[in-house]
């Protein structure tokens, strides 16, 4: 309401009420609008915190495989016959590959590309599989290795002898199968992999 003189007229409590209220009004705009441009920072903070944990709880470069987290290339990987060692393929020298990626929780991702041919299935060229798993240490040079999901022959649990030099990895583990002639009769393996660090 407006005087006279085309002032706004004072309520009881002597403030003017038009003002108080496009005061309110500005200042509900503002509060909207700071949390429309927070909202954003808010959900990057959260995602950037839960990226910054490992899956058990600890933080980035923490936990039991920390000193061997990193992204590993296979050199040579070695499938040979535990009694008759001259019968032997390496997946890497026949084009394949197998790279690991190892964080310091244990878990690991990783693509093997095996060719077909080496699987008993020519002529499908070069079959390339996603990795998953997790593994641990359970001794200085002995690391046992889940899969999820299992590949076998290959890519299934084992416990693997584990020795690192410098910059180098080699895991091998004697205790798996193979079908080394596809006659449906797998018979006892060795898996050899070298290892270099990215």
């Amino acid at each position: 309401m407006r005087n006279r003189d085309g002032k706004e007229a004072l309520v009881s409590d002597g403030a003017p009420k038009r003002t108080e209220e496009r005061k309110d009004g500005l200042a509900m705009k503002v509060l909207k609008r700071g949390q429309k441009l927070l909202a954003p920072l808010w959900v990057l903070t959260t995602v950037a915190s839960l990226a910054a944990c490992d899956g058990d709880g600890t933080g980035p470069g923490e936990g039991p495989m920390r000193e061997y987290a990193g992204t590993w290339m296979s050199t040579a990987t070695l499938v040979q016959h535990k009694d008759n060692p001259l019968i032997a393929f390496d997946v890497v020298a026949y084009g394949g590959t197998l790279t690991f990626h190892i964080e310091a929780s244990g878990h690991f991702s990783g693509t093997a590309a095996i060719p077909s041919a080496l699987l008993g299935r020519p002529g499908m060229g070069t079959i390339t599989v996603p990795l998953l798993g997790v593994m641990q240490l359970l001794s200085e040079n002995t690391v046992w290795i889940r899969f999820t999901p299992e590949m076998p022959p290959l890519f299934q649990t084992m416990n693997s002898t584990f020795v690192r030099n410098g910059r180098s990895l080699t895991l091998t583990d004697d205790e798996g199968l193979f079908d080394f002639n596809f006659d449906g009769v797998p018979e006892p393996r060795i898996f050899m992999a070298e290892f270099k660090l990215k």
